[in-house]
């Protein structure tokens, strides 16, 4: 063949120059996808057209599936995307388990989603029913088995067990007859009090999921929580049970049946300025440690827990003296010293994977410093807009109170108030920062106060940072769209740094770095060095 009779355009773009023949000789473009492997095998991966687009990343529908396949209880599988119920795009993958296939009879023309579910028959009639009904796979399992191979972002959201994959009637799948998740799905834990089952109807409405998506045991940020929503749960909580539920409760209790047992009116909940955070505390991996900016807190880190393998813990550290009462680090060295001790406390060998934003990137790096000379593993550093040597002097004075009200306020994801409106004083900074209903804006008066406190102390310590060397790669990332941004500002690090430094630019200022479309495009990149 030379070609598609009257189509140009396609004959163009199929039939291709082949660099390796003569002139005028032609090769023929498949649309086959394929990889060669360390021993010169090819591996079949899919259908280039079974490329698809979804949040900014391209995914290969194939690739999932070859991963899929080599999981010993799957004999089948399917990916694709469908529009959710709030018409957003989710991957999905549907699974035959071989248990199942080896009972059905081959081939199948017709498939099961579930009681009420609709079955799909070939061009020649409906298909009679199988006799099997499959036992649906654990999802966790699925997702870990893929999370080794894949990225974040090739994680199927939602896993479907079939009886058997539908089939046109040429033979080939057919993804238009693949069921929805929902018509097949149940969840992982299901309510046991009528407190739960209102409970988990609150958290799937806010989180725009199905409720039989939501596990009484499942927390708030894995199933995509984040700081922006927290209110928006707590609000209709309220309505719904006219019962007061803190915010800060949500890091506490982040799950339907740990929110059901707080006694009703409840409001004592320190654990959120603690100087350890647990965001996910569930977990056979090693955690990967958060390590917050000059405020101190750790609170903005929770959005990443979605973006994470399943089995991967998250944990924030906190600057000591965000409660009230308790006195702040006195030197740089003294607080890198109490985040190390409660790193090897909660993790006590490594490999360790260490997160630092802003300021607490300078820290981390002491942190991995400290822990390589200790003799221990760092797999991971990786950084947020954090920058040494001169750079540091570009913050407001400790000494410069206004000023350092306006950076926590940007901190914060709060409007600040231009120059010309004159000194910031800490009457308006507390109506600024409890003008937005969110977590910073839960904190009582001495709280806030206490935070100013620890913002001034660590604008401080960071005068004392005077980098070592850290053995290993860096991965960094910088916010591209920050007034101050310089390009190549990450190679400042170089000197530092015993290793390639791997860039990444945000397309955000830096005081959002932890907003939920920051944490959007760094996740995976996290995920999938994690995961290396």
């Amino acid at each position: 063949a030379r070609g598609y009779l009257g189509r140009p355009g396609l004959t163009a773009e199929r039939f291709v120059a082949d660099p390796f023949g003569g002139p005028g000789e032609r090769l023929y473009r498949t649309g086959d996808l394929a990889v060669r492997g360390p021993d010169g095998m090819l591996r079949f991966l899919g259908r280039a057209d079974q490329q698809v687009k979804l949040r900014g990343f391209r995914v290969e529908l194939g690739e999932i599936e070859a991963v899929l396949a080599t999981h010993p209880a799957v004999a089948k599988s399917a990916a694709t995307v469908r529009q959710d119920d709030r018409g957003e795009k989710q991957l999905v993958a549907y699974i035959v388990p071989a248990e199942t296939a080896g009972q059905a009879a081959e081939p199948q023309a017709e498939m099961s989603a579930g009681p009420g579910a609709p079955r799909t028959g070939t061009a020649a009639g409906a298909a009679e029913p199988t006799g099997t009904r499959a036992v649906a796979l654990p999802a966790d399992d699925l997702r870990e088995h893929l999370a080794r191979a894949l990225p974040a972002h090739m994680i199927p959201s939602a896993f479907v067990t079939l009886d058997a994959l539908p089939h046109t009637a040429s033979g080939k799948l057919d993804r238009r007859a693949l069921p929805a998740p929902d018509r097949a799905r149940t969840a992982r834990c299901a309510p046991r009090t009528p407190r739960e089952e209102t409970l988990r109807g609150v958290f799937a409405e806010v989180l725009g999921l199905d409720p039989a998506r939501v596990g009484v045991h499942d927390g708030f940020f894995d199933l995509g929580g984040h700081s922006l929503l927290a209110p928006r749960l707590t609000s209709r909580i309220r309505a719904v049970l006219e019962w007061d539920v803190p915010l800060r409760a949500l890091f506490d209790t982040p799950t339907v049946a740990a929110l059901a047992r707080r006694p009703d009116g409840s409001t004592e909940d320190s654990a959120p300025l603690g100087p350890l955070l647990p965001l996910r505390t569930r977990g056979h991996r090693e955690p990967l440690f958060c390590l917050p900016p000059a405020s101190g807190l750790s609170w903005g880190f929770a959005g990443l827990a979605r973006h994470l393998a399943p089995g991967r813990p998250l944990y924030g550290l906190q600057s000591r003296g965000l409660i009230p009462g308790r006195e702040p680090a006195a030197t740089l060295a003294e607080a890198v010293a109490e985040h190390t001790a409660l790193i090897r406390e909660t993790q006590p060998h490594g490999p360790y994977h260490l997160l630092g934003y802003s300021m607490g990137g300078l820290v981390a790096h002491e942190v991995a410093v400290g822990l390589q000379a200790a003799g221990e593993d760092v797999a991971l550093l990786a950084l947020l807009d954090a920058f040494p040597g001169s750079w540091i002097r570009q913050g407001p004075a400790p000494s410069d109170r206004p000023a350092l009200l306006r950076s926590l306020l940007a901190i914060l994801g709060r409007q600040v108030p231009p120059p010309e409106a004159g000194p910031l004083t800490d009457a308006r900074f507390a109506e600024l920062i409890r003008g937005v209903p969110d977590m910073p804006g839960s904190l009582s008066d001495a709280e806030l106060a206490a935070l100013v406190g620890v913002t001034a102390n660590n604008r401080r310590l960071l005068g004392e940072f005077a980098p070592t060397t850290y053995r290993g790669d860096l991965l960094f990332f910088t916010a591209a769209q920050d007034p101050d941004a310089v390009p190549g500002r990450y190679r400042a690090w170089q000197p530092y740094v015993r290793g390639r430094i791997a860039n990444h630019d945000i397309p955000c200022a830096h005081g959002e770095m932890t907003g939920p479309a920051s944490l959007d495009r760094m996740g995976p990149v996290l995920d999938s060095h994690l995961a290396r």
